[in-house]
């Protein structure tokens, strides 16, 4: 027996019915938005006590770690082998990095091309929408691209209503 997962019949079938549903998905929209307004002040209140609450904390840690930096740098030879001091609370020492710098990546590109090393980079390839567009619509045959036109539907509140000062609660009409 087949399930109906979903019944694609509308809901709404007059002009006066989905003016209506419509004034009703605005209304909620101000309403989430509004919301969301007030979530976003609660978070910001909240991270600004955070910050003040923890200020000083912070301000001593970067300067702990800014100390431990200079003793490090001051003490090299300490932190040879091991190049690392574990304690409980974690380590801290030296470590090896390397990162590789490209002065001009343009040149660098075309002398790894004249040298053959194409496994050095890689090259994007992508579609220019744009210029398909256009070589179809003058009358050009492109394979496997096809220009697909019609209407869709929107449904956008104005932020002007949305960003409005009443209650969400509020019908207006």
């Amino acid at each position: 027996m087949p399930t109906r997962v979903a019944d694609l019949r509308s809901r709404l079938s007059t002009v006066d019915q989905a003016d209506d549903a419509f004034r009703r998905y605005a209304l909620l929209c101000k309403k989430i938005h509004a919301a969301d307004a007030r979530l976003e002040e609660q978070l910001a209140r909240r991270m600004e006590t955070h910050r003040q609450r923890t200020a000083e904390d912070r301000d001593q840690a970067e300067s702990l770690k800014a100390d431990i930096v200079a003793f490090v740098d001051n003490h090299r030879e300490l932190f040879q082998k091991p190049r690392t001091r574990k304690l409980e609370q974690g380590k801290y020492g030296l470590q090896t990095a390397s990162e590789l710098l490209v002065a001009d990546e343009d040149a660098l590109f075309n002398a790894l091309m004249e040298l053959g090393y194409e496994d050095c980079f890689e090259t994007v390839r992508k579609p220019v929408k744009k210029r398909l567009r256009e070589r179809i619509k003058n009358g050009e045959a492109i394979p496997h691209c096809t220009i697909r036109e019609g209407d869709t539907v929107l449904c956008t509140p104005s932020r002007a209503f949305i960003e409005a000062d009443e209650s969400p609660d509020d019908h207006g009409d």
